[in-house]
């Protein structure tokens, strides 16, 4: 049987044709198989694989020369501190997406109380469960402190099945509603409003061909990738809501210019403020 460090060094020659972190790769599929942590795997390492580890660390390189991502592999992904469960049915979360929690978390602070948040196209359920999480050690310390609510939609019954597996590992007690968008949801006693939102063009042309493993229904939109969340806002606008509401959105930077003209149109008194990938948006 090969030694981690010749399996290493091997696995490292295939995926550098594939893959831009190849090492890396390597280290987790091994990490992965091994039951230990990718860190301490060292190209040194002197140990035999076991029969079986092979196999199975065979099968996941091979997964990985056809482009399959290393998070669906593992169905593993850390996202704002946080391990989460992800598979086939639910998009990868991204680094980007952590500013949309970080930014929601920093206007939830400010509230007089712990805010009922609702993420909408939730997922995995990264986004809601992370904002949940950092919104309930921020304030919930205190005594007598209502604890924050979490409501998590999808219009996907399996991916529902994965925020219910994230919310359950974390011990987040949340309900779950299966709607397309707020067609089964009541925003009247929302105060926060997340959104990861299909709004990728198929026809951008830094379009990733990784991007084949990952759900379309998570990913695509039509009208330049818009009108998804343009349909959001103009549900929120048809809804009885709070009076300052919040609601952050991710999408593109150069989709950003239209996302904020179509929100003044339905909300001229909004606030809106850009950074990179989210839009803030305060009613």
């Amino acid at each position: 049987m090969p030694t981690f460090a010749t399996w290493l060094k091997s696995s490292t020659q295939i995926l550098k044709a594939v893959s831009a972190s190849p090492h890396l790769d390597a280290q987790i599929i091994l990490g992965f198989v091994t039951h230990q942590p990718y860190e301490k795997l060292l190209i040194r390492d002197q140990t035999s694989l076991k029969f079986s580890q092979l196999l199975r660390a065979t099968y996941y390189l091979h997964l990985r020369t056809r482009l399959v991502p290393i998070a669906y592999i593992t169905h593993r992904k850390k996202f704002h501190g946080h391990t989460f469960y992800v598979n086939k049915h639910v998009l990868i979360p991204r680094p980007e997406t952590e500013n949309l929690v970080a930014l929601a978390s920093k206007h939830a602070k400010t509230l007089p109380k712990n805010p009922n948040i609702l993420d909408v196209g939730c997922g995995s359920g990264c986004i809601g469960l992370s904002l949940y999480y950092s919104t309930l050690n921020a304030k919930s310390q205190e005594q007598n402190i209502k604890s924050p609510s979490l409501l998590l939609s999808d219009i996907s019954e399996k991916a529902l099945k994965v925020a219910h597996k994230n919310a359950k590992k974390l011990k987040i007690k949340a309900d779950f509603r299966k709607s397309n968008l707020l067609n089964r949801i009541n925003i009247e006693n929302i105060d926060i409003i997340t959104a990861n939102l299909p709004y990728v063009n198929k026809n951008w042309n830094w379009n990733s061909k990784s991007l084949k493993h990952e759900p379309p229904l998570a990913l695509f939109a039509r009208k330049n990738g818009l009108e998804i969340i343009e349909k959001l806002l103009t549900q929120i606008s048809q809804k009885p809501r709070k009076t300052h509401l919040a609601i952050f959105l991710e999408a593109d930077p150069s989709q950003m210019p239209a996302i904020k003209s179509f929100t003044h149109n339905l909300f001229p008194s909004a606030k809106i403020t850009i950074d990179n990938f989210v839009a803030q948006i305060i009613l």
